[in-house]
């Protein structure tokens, strides 16, 4: 969470690094909510790639994405 996209997340969400490095076991082709206490906004992260300088994969978006769907669906 130090490059690209993930810099801005971290900017405008300064709690949500240590909430999601910290706390939960990240693995790649997942997708993790986090719920920003002062707004309320839920932000849903993508692991696309275990390093912030690789690149991801067809496989891990796919992944991913597919993650982040079913969780959608469980949660409404």
């Amino acid at each position: 969470m130090n490059a690209g996209i993930a810099r801005e997340f971290v900017k405008r969400n300064p709690d949500m690094r240590e909430s999601l490095l910290y706390n939960v076991e990240l693995c790649v082709g997942r997708a993790y909510p986090y719920m920003d206490s002062e707004s309320s906004h839920l932000v849903w992260t993508l692991v696309t790639k275990q390093n912030y300088w690789g690149k991801p994969t067809y496989s891990t978006m796919r992944s991913a994405l597919v993650s982040h769907s079913s969780d959608m669906l469980r949660f409404g």
